[in-house]
């Protein structure tokens, strides 16, 4: 959740800080092509901003009572930078997710469940867009294998 802060009470926004400003509409404008680009190749919902977050995903429904989240978080409680996710609904136990994940991502289990490529994994070398897509494309793989081999009327733990 977006924590509470002076604006919502009235104060005026402060945009004094330009390149942090920056540095987010990069990160989104990013996420919102990535996410175009699943849109298409998945069958996904439209690129959406998450108010309870503020994170910019697709919803993947493979099956009934099934979703696959993939977005973009800009940072939270878990991680202090922004972040690439893919969530599974429902979530697995983490010994479900063995398969190793493409683009230097990692498993994230405390709380939720899914797979996580963190800003600071990300390489700075010319290759950014195609370690984000690689990492994006086999945690979803993997997603859709969990969620394959998940009964039917399984709920999240």
């Amino acid at each position: 959740m977006i924590p509470a802060h002076p604006v919502g009470n009235g104060a005026v926004f402060d945009t004094a800080a330009a390149e942090a400003f920056e540095q987010l509409a990069a990160w989104y404008a990013c996420a919102a092509e990535e996410l175009t680009t699943i849109r298409a190749s998945n069958g996904a919902s439209e690129v959406r901003c998450w108010p309870h977050h503020f994170d910019i995903a697709v919803l993947i429904e493979p099956g009934a009572s099934q979703s696959i989240g993939v977005g973009l978080e800009p940072g939270d409680g878990d991680y202090d930078e922004p972040y690439f996710y893919v969530n599974i609904h429902p979530a697995p136990s983490p010994d479900a997710l063995d398969e190793r994940l493409s683009g230097n991502g990692r498993w994230h289990t405390r709380d939720w469940i899914g797979a996580v490529l963190t800003g600071s994994r990300i390489t700075a070398d010319s290759g950014q867009r195609t370690q984000i897509r690689q990492f994006l494309e086999s945690a979803i793989a993997i997603a859709r294998s969990v969620l394959a081999h998940t009964p039917a009327g399984a709920t999240s733990r």
